[in-house]
């Protein structure tokens, strides 16, 4: 990465070199990378301002600013110092305008504390202070190699073995107990699915027997009514369909159930309207 960093620098490539930043920005937040470096990246940037390095210096020091403010305020003075020189003389150092824009909105940036840019976000905050470990990496370090090598892929024939291996050190990293919590935790989701399943079903019964009830009702009165010869004027059985259709409606699971039970109804001629 530090390679990558250097050959886009040295290429005047800006977005590769934002790139390279960011990742490295992150690796010094999350306390991978040593604090320094993030100093050195910095001060390589503004030692030859160009419109180009200086965005990507503006940048850096957005995503690495908090962090350093708490390890290192005096080397995020300094940082901030040689900003505000480029600012004053930006005629000098052929800084356009929209770049001045930029540095003005970093000290604005630097005013609310970073707070619209964290160092770590409470989601990839996994890893203990005490299990951390910190590599000091410089960018003057001419022992780095590439390891191209690692871009190519091989067949691993142990790959089940290995994939145990790594599952088991990532657990150990952030804490993960083992499956037991996971396997007690949906046995009792499964066991509380059951019992909303055995809650609706009763209630599927209940209704069903509220509708056997008002036909039984419904039934009597008009065999009453039917052997009496007495007109029923209040309208009773159409109330007592329409609380049956109601019950019908709300006991179905879907359209298809509903259908299916309202063509079972036994609706009196003259109420199928």
């Amino acid at each position: 990465l530090i390679l990558q960093f250097r050959r886009a620098l040295k290429r005047n490539e800006k977005l590769q070199s934002i790139a390279s930043v960011s990742f490295i920005a992150h690796l010094v937040n999350q306390r991978v990378a040593h604090e320094l470096l993030a100093l050195e990246v910095i001060q390589i940037l503004l030692a030859n301002p160009t419109n180009a390095s200086v965005e990507v210096a503006i940048e850096f020091t957005k995503q690495v600013g908090m962090l350093l403010e708490d390890v290192v305020p005096k080397g995020v003075h300094v940082v901030f110092e040689q900003f505000r020189n480029i600012l004053q003389s930006g005629k000098k150092y052929n800084i356009n305008k929209r770049v001045q824009y930029q540095i003005d909105e970093l000290f604005t940036v630097r005013r609310k504390k970073f707070k619209d840019y964290p160092s770590v976000i409470p989601q990839l905050d996994l890893v203990e202070m005490d299990d951390q470990i910190t590599h000091e990496i410089s960018l003057d370090d001419n022992t780095l190699e590439k390891e191209e090598q690692l871009d190519i892929f091989r067949l691993d024939n142990q790959y089940k073995a290995n994939e145990k291996i790594w599952t088991q050190i990532r657990k150990e990293i952030l804490g993960i107990e083992n499956d037991s919590s996971s396997d007690s935790s949906s046995g009792s989701d499964s066991s509380s699915s059951g019992y909303d399943s055995d809650d609706e079903s009763t209630e599927e019964k209940e209704s069903k027997k509220e509708v056997d009830g008002d036909l039984q009702v419904s039934g009597l009165q008009k065999s009453n009514t039917e052997e009496k010869g007495i007109a029923d004027m209040t309208e009773a059985e159409l109330v007592g369909m329409r609380r049956q259709i109601y019950l019908t409606i709300m006991s179905s699971l879907d359209f298809e159930e509903c259908a299916h039970k309202m063509l079972k109804m036994n609706i009196p001629k003259g109420l199928e309207h």
